[in-house]
């Protein structure tokens, strides 16, 4: 293994400094960033829209979580961009979209995150058919609440931390390596898992703020325009430091 590829360990404190790197590049970026969000919250408002007709509203709680689990993948575009201005140059929109086919192995990575997000959506709808039919199922865990609704958040969410770990080692820094052209995609996958490892509970502290970030900003649509490329380009600042260029700290 290229000794140049070896993951870095990062403290908790140096979230706060991805936050203000990827500011600093959202500014930079100018409104192709946000445009990028825009398309992403359009196909998420759909599928909201499909729920909530279908008189299924707990289901845009699943939804809205297993918008994490492609959001690696989504992030392409950000990630692709952030390359750009790293090296004094600017891409437009359909640029961006393009990132996932810049390299073959991204496309190998949104395959595996669609397949784990259809299998988390079509467990949260078994499960909220169980909690919500005219007659409760006596074998649901109940989780000592009254009511259906609380026991169904806890219950899906416990379930969907499974495949959302999944994709955090597989995807988290395997995509930027990817998209950089480090490594191929069998390595790249191995040194995320790997840098995972190594810096399992600040990764799982900022997975934890991704989540209720945006998770908060899509019930407010217009910020998530803003939410998702900030936290694209402080995953950006994160790969930066677990996996500097040679010669760089």
């Amino acid at each position: 293994m290229n000794p140049v590829l070896q993951p870095r360990s990062a403290a908790l404190s140096d979230i706060a400094v991805w936050l203000r790197n990827g500011a600093a590049l959202l500014r930079r970026a100018g409104v192709v960033a946000p445009l990028y969000a825009a398309l992403l919250a359009a196909i998420g408002a759909v599928m909201f829209a499909g729920a909530i007709f279908a008189g299924a509203l707990p289901m845009t709680y699943a939804l809205a979580s297993g918008f994490l689990l492609v959001g690696s993948i989504a992030s392409v575009g950000v990630m692709h961009l952030a390359l750009a201005l790293e090296s004094g140059q600017r891409l437009r929109l359909a640029q961006m979209l393009g990132g996932v086919f810049r390299a073959p192995g991204l496309l190998a990575l949104l395959g595996l995150s669609l397949f784990l997000w259809l299998i988390w959506v079509t467990d949260a709808g078994i499960l909220y058919g169980l909690y919500f039919r005219q007659q409760q199922l006596p074998f649901m865990p109940t989780f000592g609440f009254a009511a259906p609704l609380p026991a169904f958040l806890l219950f899906s969410g416990l379930m969907g931390s499974v495949p959302a770990l999944i994709m955090l080692a597989v995807a988290t820094f395997s995509v930027p390596l990817v998209l950089e052209g480090r490594c191929g995609l069998p390595q790249a996958v191995g040194l995320s898992v790997r840098a995972l490892r190594v810096n399992f509970v600040t990764m799982l502290a900022w997975a934890c703020l991704v989540t209720i970030a945006v998770a908060l900003s899509l019930l407010l649509l217009p910020l998530f325009l803003l939410v998702f490329p900030l936290l694209g380009f402080a995953s950006f600042a994160c790969y930066r430091q677990v996996f500097p260029l040679h010669g760089k700290a």
